[in-house]
């Protein structure tokens, strides 16, 4: 697949939906009961916004690592759009070359770090927000895009601490939590990230954005 779009209407972005992880919804207070309810919506919920043909990167933490592969084979071909997977912690471990054999026959392309280029602007993508990273300086500066420390109202704690202290208006956290469960846009991104930069504040401006 080739990473350098032009147009920017069909590519996404998203993380943590943590597909069969039961606790999740405890974790992060996530507004279901049981876990059939949480990953229906989910579905739902990237089905309604992410048209057929796009193309959506999945910054890690797809599944529970409990549920693995099984989960992954039952979503497959329910989630619109070809899904690019950067590996989180929670998935399978793609060190093991057995893991990572099976992982590209289930996704469109799976990586541990991706750089790609959309409308010309230039993105990293890890599963992790990184503290600094390629072109992070300059008139057109590369972002950074992440998951893992799933932002989302009220949040407290060591997470909230380090990304309000090291993040840059440059950065954007896609995982569900912040992004009312559902995958988010190239244009959504370049308008938030855009507000960042010019207001000198990084993503957790969106905490209690309504």
């Amino acid at each position: 697949m080739e990473y350098n779009f032009t147009d920017g209407s069909k590519v996404f972005f998203t993380s943590d939906t943590h597909f069969g992880h039961q606790n999740i919804i405890r974790f992060c207070n996530r507004p279901w009961a049981t876990i059939a309810e949480h990953d229906q919506a989910l579905i739902d919920n990237w089905n309604d916004t992410v048209p057929e043909d796009a193309v959506v990167f999945h910054l890690g933490d797809f599944s529970y690592k409990g549920g693995g592969f099984p989960t992954i084979r039952n979503l497959k071909g329910l989630l619109h759009g070809q899904i690019v997977l950067i590996s989180g912690n929670h998935d399978p471990d793609t060190r093991k070359p057995q893991n990572l054999r099976k992982l590209q026959q289930l996704f469109a392309g799976v990586y541990d770090q991706l750089e790609i280029e959309v409308d010309g602007q230039r993105i990293i993508m890890n599963h992790y927000p990184l503290l600094t990273w390629p072109h992070a300086f300059g008139q057109h500066p590369t972002w950074q895009l992440f998951g893992h420390v799933h932002l989302r109202k009220g949040i407290t704690g060591s997470d909230a601490f380090i990304v309000e202290q090291c993040c840059r208006p440059t950065q954007y956290e896609v995982g569900v939590d912040l992004n009312g469960y559902r995958p988010v846009s190239f244009h959504q991104l370049q308008e938030r990230i855009d507000f960042q930069i010019k207001n000198k504040c990084n993503v957790l401006n969106w905490l209690n954005y309504e």
